[in-house]
């Protein structure tokens, strides 16, 4: 297997990766992928298997593999891949609003919630003077009975998310990962989740890598391309927004 390439490019006003790899001669393909803020917007294929067939050197391998990663970084720069990443953009444009409609929501519970406290205080006072008055002398006593009212607020529920990276986080290298967001009360699945996943490092600024909502099932599979962060210490932040709230998840790497 021979070494692959790792270009970043700039292109109509975004940072584009362009990865390159060989998967060795038992299935002898040469795969590029061309991510934009960690979400995959192209993929192109390429089969060296008659270089296998007709015995040449690893030279002739490597070659082809730096003219498949050259073509795919022309194809990009050249506006080949404009309807893709037209897509891609158009598809993250959606999902933001979701973000905007889950805070929006959250501001409504919170508000709820001072309202309910503000009456279970209300309730507290009136059932205190209540409690002040005599009781008249000779009164019956369903007559001298005070008034009670119980003001009661239903645990509310919290978004939980787990993370599943299948062992294998390795830097300059592509990463699939499984998402699951669950609620806390009763362990459901929560869909259409917004999740975020971002790169932190002592050594980088923070570093976005995807973007992506959980389905009906409450689960999302995300491909992405993790950058060199060996030089310090790092983490993937895994931040969700649900109709019943947000939380986020450290994974240290």
């Amino acid at each position: 297997m021979i070494t692959g390439f790792n270009t970043d490019v700039t292109y109509d006003g975004h940072v584009f990766h362009v990865q390159t790899e060989d998967r060795g001669v038992d299935n002898p393909l040469i795969e590029t992928l061309v991510y934009l803020g960690g979400r995959v917007v192209a993929s192109r294929q390429v089969s060296y298997s008659d270089l296998v067939y007709q015995g040449e050197a690893t030279q002739a391998i490597a070659e082809r593999l730096q003219d498949h990663h050259q073509r795919a970084i022309d194809a990009l720069e050249g506006g080949d891949l404009d309807e893709e990443v037209a897509g891609l953009l158009a598809a993250e444009a959606e999902e933001a609003p979701m973000g905007e409609a889950f805070a929006a929501a959250g501001e409504k519970v919170a508000l709820d919630v001072v309202l309910q406290d503000a009456f279970s205080d209300s309730v507290a006072e009136d059932t205190a003077a209540y409690s002040e008055v005599a009781e008249p002398e000779g009164a019956a006593p369903e007559e001298a009975a005070v008034p009670q009212a119980v003001a009661t607020l239903e645990e509310p529920d919290q978004l939980e998310i787990e993370l599943d990276t299948n062992g294998n986080l390795k830097p300059r290298d592509r990463v699939a990962l499984a998402i699951q967001s669950l609620s806390g009360l009763s362990g459901e699945p929560i869909g259409h989740a917004r999740i975020k996943v971002t790169l932190i490092s002592t050594a980088t600024t923070p570093r976005t890598l995807g973007t992506g909502v959980t389905g009906d099932d409450g689960k999302l599979r995300m491909t992405l391309w993790l950058p060199d962060y060996r030089a310090g210490t790092a983490a993937l932040i895994v931040a969700a927004e649900s109709r019943i709230g947000s939380t986020e998840i450290q994974h240290l790497l």
